[in-house]
């Protein structure tokens, strides 16, 4: 049996939930990592959706016992 699941949409709602958290609390982040910092986290993962769509498909075999 071939199954085909695609978990890239399964953690979506993760990355969105962890750029929600770093939007709200923009101020807090900066004041403890710093502006730098905070900024290049903040692009990342504004970029994490197409990074994982271009690049996070790869086939996964798992064996089971009958």
């Amino acid at each position: 049996m071939i199954e085909e699941r695609d978990i890239v949409a399964d953690t979506m709602p993760s990355w969105e939930h962890a750029r929600a958290v770093y939007a709200r609390r923009g101020g807090e982040v900066e004041r403890r990592y710093g502006r730098r910092i905070a900024n290049r986290t903040r692009a990342h993962l504004e970029r994490i959706a197409t990074i994982l769509g271009e690049h996070g498909a790869f086939p996964v075999l798992s064996a089971q016992k009958p």
